[in-house]
């Protein structure tokens, strides 16, 4: 599911002559980056192996009156961007901008993962990265203002049970980030990172592990802002984001008025990344005093406050 057309005045992009490539793009924030760019004028193609996603994609842009290309394809394959190259080729159109959006997570036990699981999961999130910037580099430099935006995660930042794939993938982004900028940005091609924090998909993230994927869609169609409301904000905005303001960060990265910046992170992510886990009144905020600290403390003379021996007993 995609979110509807914006109501609100968010900037009036022009990609009118340009092509556009995602991976992933068949639901969640692949979805809303498609429909973003085909909505402002773009030829996109994308791939993923969702075929039915995609296709109700291509459906709910068709009402539109908006066209954009599909090519069934896994990410997790080595060849997995040479059937959109192609589709490019066939269709006549040079691209512009790259997005290797494509990206799966695997929360298990460190005890019950798997080499298997390893191996996907960096082929989908990280190689197939790499491996769009091997195929589609040599025709990004032939075009003037051409980029390659990744998507990365906030979870690259933190240490979670479970999930140490897939914060290990997003964070060896930040190193082909680097790389890559520094071989293609040369050339002309700008090579930048958004980094998305909680976004509305479907359903929420936090809820991919309860509900069963054939009921994804429907989920987020029913709950989808109610989920976000009943979940403590872990960010400064007081509300999630959307999979419109990743593609809008991706459009001003791409488009002209960015045109000095290249190998930069953007968070796009209501400021959790600016987020203390110190949080005052949740009984975080100071370090804990023993009874034995207070009195030793005290015998060398140092006066403590009153509302730290009320505090920390």
């Amino acid at each position: 599911m995609i979110p509807p057309a914006p109501s609100g005045k968010p900037p009036l992009w022009d990609f009118s002559g340009e092509c556009v490539i995602v991976s992933g793009g068949a639901r969640g924030i692949g979805a809303g980056i498609v429909a973003h760019f085909a909505r402002h004028g773009a030829e996109v193609i994308f791939g993923d192996i969702d075929r039915t996603g995609a296709e109700e994609l291509c459906a709910t842009l068709k009402t539109e009156k908006l066209e954009v290309h599909f090519v069934e394809s896994d990410f997790a394959a080595p060849d997995a961007w040479l059937p959109l190259r192609a589709e490019a080729e066939r269709l006549r159109l040079h691209p512009s901008l790259v997005i290797p959006n494509a990206g799966i997570a695997s929360p298990e036990p460190l005890e019950t993962s798997s080499a298997e699981t390893f191996d996907r999961l960096i082929a989908v999130n990280l190689r197939s990265a790499w491996l769009a910037a091997r195929d589609f580099g040599p025709l990004l430099r032939q075009r003037s203002g051409a980029s390659l935006v990744l998507v990365g995660s906030v979870m690259a930042r933190f240490g979670t049970p479970g999930n140490a794939l897939y914060t290990a993938s997003k964070a060896a982004l930040s190193g082909l980030l680097r790389s890559l900028c520094a071989g293609l940005s040369p050339g002309g091609v700008r090579v930048n990172m958004v980094v998305p924090g909680y976004i509305l998909n479907d359903p929420p993230n936090l809820y991919r592990p309860v509900v069963p994927p054939a009921l994804w869609r429907a989920f987020h169609a029913r709950f989808g802002h109610a989920a976000a409301e009943a979940n403590p904000l872990l960010q400064p905005l007081p509300s999630w984001g959307e999979p419109e303001d990743i593609a809008q960060a991706i459009s001003f990265l791409h488009s002209p008025a960015a045109r000095y910046i290249t190998g930069v992170e953007l968070p796009v992510d209501g400021g959790l990344l600016t987020r203390s886990p110190i949080t005052p009144g949740r009984g975080n905020e100071g370090w804990r005093w023993t009874g034995e600290m207070q009195q030793w403390l005290r015998q060398q003379g140092v006066d403590l406050p009153d509302e730290t021996a009320a505090a920390f007993p």
